[in-house]
């Protein structure tokens, strides 16, 4: 792999490692904009639950895997439209 490829997605790691942070703040906005339920206690305390919970200290429910998944969400949202992008193009060029 070449260097230029490489620094490319790490840059994409570290960004989408960036925007996942946001993602409880983004999902903890829609719910209060539209008349949910907020968090209890506020988006200060969901923020402390979420990072409790990545790094293995028990929130209140323990949701590891579920803190994971919002982290790395939109790494993985892109890695799967990649994905079937590259499927896409290597199955019509080999027609």
């Amino acid at each position: 792999m070449k260097k230029v490829k490489l620094a490319k997605e790490w840059l994409l790691v570290i960004c989408c490692l960036i925007f996942g942070i946001f993602v409880p703040f983004i999902i903890w906005l829609i719910v209060t904009v539209y008349g949910g339920t907020p968090y209890p206690g506020g988006l200060l305390k969901l923020y402390e639950v979420f990072f409790a919970s990545l790094f293995g200290y028990s929130g209140p429910r323990g949701d590891r895997l579920l803190s994971w998944c919002v982290m790395l969400g939109p790494y993985l949202i892109i890695q799967l439209i990649r994905s079937i992008l590259w499927s896409i193009k290597t199955i019509k060029k080999n027609k």
